[in-house]
């Protein structure tokens, strides 16, 4: 059994954590087990739930970039930074750990103390939303040190310059779904609307993620406007976690410009927080939407197509890898809410066209989002950074 010790720099539930929870116990079984790494916080994090799925689970200290343009802030990230690698260090060789894996670009806490320690590192991009000048800076570091490089979805390879020279150490892999848990439920489908107080004939445009910047819910508010009142039918149903940190942006960038065209109080709109039933409030929706600024291979998708969901998603990061424009839903190419809203309209207006996206869907991520696949595309990667090491081992005896 090899050890792998898996540092994850966000404390909050996110994708990556369902990522680790969906697939980790199958690595174990697969020979590899995962030791996870959290940041210590306090309240309601993802450290018990990743227990709860059989994971190891050990918080620390640990500090990552922040979005924010004060000195102080990215200054205090900075020094703080020597002591986080000191303290990965001391874990990799407390736990006898085989493989580092590093999750995401910017997290290379880590990936630099995997390379001290002579360990094997395994860098896992998951998402293109940093910005260009960040991926130029940092992706050059990911080339020399992983000794494999993992990528949420095939398309990332792009965005980062340069990793498309490295396809012998590149693992492409998409989101991984519970086709069990994600289907189609016609009794949640009837609880849930009642609950939401929307009826058989209204078309419920849902979408499910954090409230915070990347997952642009402020789109999705002018999409509502583009759609206009005469629209009643057409409903917005927002399911997402609010997120302390970006409450006040999210009430002046999202729900204040909704309650001031009107669309709370004639409820045409309406926030809901999913808690642990993302799977029921799927089933509630007839269109599922995804306005991100940037993804991966997007876990919501794979569940919303799981379910049996047309997919209405804009054409960011690894998106365009499972969501086939034209077959399992459309592809939002300008960003826009013109365009965005055109498309929903199209569903909102063709039942059958909604039934045929939505079953195809539903064939593709039974083929292609499985957790199998998932974990396949792991043991490989860690495959191969382990006979990289024994490689290097071997060249350095010979010399």
């Amino acid at each position: 059994m090899k050890r792998v010790l898996s540092v994850i720099h966000g404390p909050r539930w996110g994708g990556i954590h369902t990522l680790a929870e969906r697939i980790g116990p199958a690595c174990r079984d697969a020979g590899f087990d995962w030791i996870m790494v959290l940041p210590q916080a306090e309240g309601d994090t993802g450290a018990d739930r990743l227990r709860d799925a059989g994971l190891d689970v050990i918080s620390i200290p640990l500090r990552r970039i922040r979005k924010s343009l004060n000195p102080l802030v990215q200054a205090g990230f900075f020094l703080s930074v020597p002591l986080d690698i000191y303290r990965l260090i001391r874990l990799i060789r407390q736990e006898n750990i085989d493989i580092v894996q590093t999750n995401g670009l910017l997290h290379f806490h880590s990936a630099i103390a995997g390379w001290m320690t002579g360990i094997p590192v395994v860098w896992v991009l998951h998402s293109d939303q940093p910005p260009r000048a960040l991926k130029s800076l940092f992706t050059p570091w990911v080339r020399r040190i992983a000794s494999a490089i993992m990528t949420s979805g095939c398309s990332l390879v792009r965005t980062h310059p340069g990793l498309d020279r490295e396809s012998g150490k590149t693992f492409g892999f998409l989101a991984p779904v519970d086709m069990a848990a994600f289907r189609p439920d016609p009794t949640a489908r009837h609880a849930v609307r009642a609950e939401w107080g929307v009826t058989d004939s209204d078309i419920v445009v849902g979408t499910v993620g954090g409230r915070g910047p990347n997952k642009n819910h402020s789109l999705l508010i002018e999409v509502m406007r583009e759609i206009g009142p005469e629209r009643a039918d057409v409903k917005l149903r927002i399911c997402g976690a609010p997120q302390p940190h970006y409450a006040d942006w999210y009430e002046r960038e999202v729900i204040s410009p909704a309650r001031q065209d009107g669309l709370l109080e004639t409820g045409r709109v309406d926030f809901i927080d999913p808690g642990s039933q993302v799977a029921r409030c799927m089933n509630g929706f007839d269109i599922f939407c995804l306005p991100s600024r940037g993804e991966g291979a997007s876990i919501v998708v794979a569940e919303a197509m799981a379910t049996g969901l047309p997919v209405v998603a804009n054409a960011v990061g690894a998106v365009p890898d499972s969501v086939l424009d034209g077959q399992t839903g459309h592809l939002n190419h300008s960003l826009g809410a013109g365009e965005m809203a055109r498309h929903i309209l199209d569903l909102a207006d063709n039942a059958d066209r909604r039934k045929a996206f939505g079953e195809q869907g539903r064939r593709f991520a039974g083929t292609h989002l499985s957790v199998d696949a998932c974990v396949r595309a792991h043991t490989a990667a860690y495959e191969h950074a382990l006979s990289a090491k024994t490689a290097r081992a071997r060249a350095e005896v010979q010399s």
